[in-house]
């Protein structure tokens, strides 16, 4: 990782800092390391996608539909998911949220709104993800 002050790097070395950030982030490493391995929507012992939603692009990892929990109890979602509307599937006890939660996102290069329930129903509310719809950013803390 580069090692020169902050004030001294130029914008690329802004978003290459960055991007070694996400990488991290993504691989458990460094700063960003956390107790539980990312859970893939749709493999093995995990939740599977409700109706026809499927991942926009199965072959890069860091786009499947994933969630994890930290070790403070936050729950962390990511990927982009395409073709499907309603419920995009259910998180398991000890993923949930206390009450439903609502995050904006973009789907479909807009708008949309993705609730999840006490019941761990994560759901399109509003807008569309028929060509993409992302659930990166979301995050809330893990009440059961």
């Amino acid at each position: 990782m580069m090692e020169r002050s902050r004030s001294n790097l130029t914008v690329l070395d802004e978003v290459r800092l960055q991007q070694e950030r996400l990488q991290q982030f993504a691989e458990h490493k460094g700063p960003y390391s956390t107790f539980e391995d990312w859970r893939e929507v749709g493999s093995t012992d995990n939740p599977a996608f409700a109706g026809v939603w499927v991942n926009y692009d199965q072959a890069v990892v860091a786009e499947r539909a994933a969630f994890w929990k930290d070790s403070a109890g936050m729950v962390i979602l990511r990927g982009i998911i395409k073709t499907g509307t309603g419920t995009i599937f259910t998180l398991p006890v000890g993923f949930r949220p206390l009450g439903t939660r609502r995050f904006a996102v973009i789907g479909n290069g807009a708008f949309a709104r993705i609730d999840i329930s006490d019941l761990g129903v994560v759901a399109i509310a509003v807008g569309s993800g028929t060509t993409h719809l992302t659930l990166d950013g979301i995050a809330f803390r893990a009440e059961h």
